[in-house]
């Protein structure tokens, strides 16, 4: 029993994300990025919100609530997680601006084969410096997020170009495999690494935390929307993609890339709140009346949609 875990995290783990992203990328094509040009505002406040702002939060939260080095790395590693599928579908359910949540997804995906390690080496180096070997050479991790990341989704979005109509098919399958392939990573890691999250104080904490970043997060992303005077819709999406994180690549690099199956314990316990407190304030943000005026919603389904 001991071996299956290992053997999970450091070849089954990978695989899956390869195919996770291979959907992705089947859901995607070039067209796609054309609210980049639409919206290049909306885009940039989107992205240095997912890219920067989420991080920053992280790190304040760490250094300033008594949690331990674990706790911490764990957090920052999951803020540099952003986007995810799921960001899409609930982006799309809500009719909100789903196009720039394609477009946000799409570049975070490409940004984190990059950013991921970086930040993950500081977290390292800053709050476990002192109790382990730290050894995260960031460009070989880079190279392979970009292997399990950046290729699959070129490689769906060139499978989509020339055969738009099997990608189309293989989307609605992607989408069913990549919820049972996120919910096999969970349940894997929950089983075989429960002593490190079993225990009232370990749950509290690791729910605590990770609902401080996630109302910190999409409240400070509302706020820096509304100053850029982006439109309500604009505004909701930002703060969705904001709100919701990417597990996968969070639960790769916990106990794939530095072998630390205790920090997942954060990508776990973030799971379970980002599928109701992102809904809470679509409600907030619907009393408010913040469909008003924008004819972006109706745009096709499936000609935007990155589905989970």
């Amino acid at each position: 029993m001991a071996e299956i875990f290992p053997f999970l995290s450091q070849t089954v783990f990978p695989i899956i994300i390869f195919v996770i992203m291979f959907g992705m990328g089947l859901a995607l094509g070039l067209s796609d990025f054309r609210a980049i040009l639409a919206s290049p505002r909306a885009v940039l406040v989107g992205l240095s919100a997912q890219m920067l702002l989420l991080p920053l939060i992280a790190i304040t939260l760490a250094l300033v609530l008594p949690v331990g080095p674990e706790v911490a790395v764990g957090l920052i590693i999951l803020a540099a997680s952003p986007g995810g599928v799921t960001s899409n579908a609930i982006t799309l359910a809500v009719r909100a601006d789903v196009a720039l949540a394609v477009s946000l997804t799409a570049l975070s995906t490409l940004l984190v084969a990059v950013t991921l390690p970086l930040w993950t080496s500081f977290a390292l180096h800053q709050f476990m410096g002192d109790m382990r070997a730290v050894a995260m050479p960031v460009g070989q991790t880079a190279m392979t997020l970009g292997l399990l990341t950046l290729l699959p989704v070129m490689l769906g979005m060139a499978v989509r170009a020339m055969a738009p109509a099997i990608a189309a098919r293989g989307v609605e399958v992607g989408r069913r495999l990549s919820v049972v392939l996120i919910l096999f990573m969970c349940l894997t890691t929950t089983g075989f690494n429960w002593h490190h999250l079993a225990g009232w104080r370990v749950l509290v904490e690791s729910f605590g935390v990770c609902l401080a970043l996630m109302l910190l997060a999409m409240i400070a992303s509302h706020m820096l929307a509304r100053a850029a005077r982006l439109g309500p819709l604009q505004r909701l999406t930002i703060v969705i993609e904001v709100g919701v994180h990417n597990l996968a690549i969070a639960l790769l690099a916990s106990v794939t890339l530095i072998d630390m199956p205790a920090i997942a314990r954060l990508p776990l316990a973030y799971g379970l709140l980002m599928i109701s407190i992102p809904w809470l304030f679509v409600r907030w943000e619907r009393r408010r009346g913040a469909r008003a005026g924008d004819g972006r919603a109706g745009r096709s389904a499936r000609e935007y949609m990155i589905r989970e």
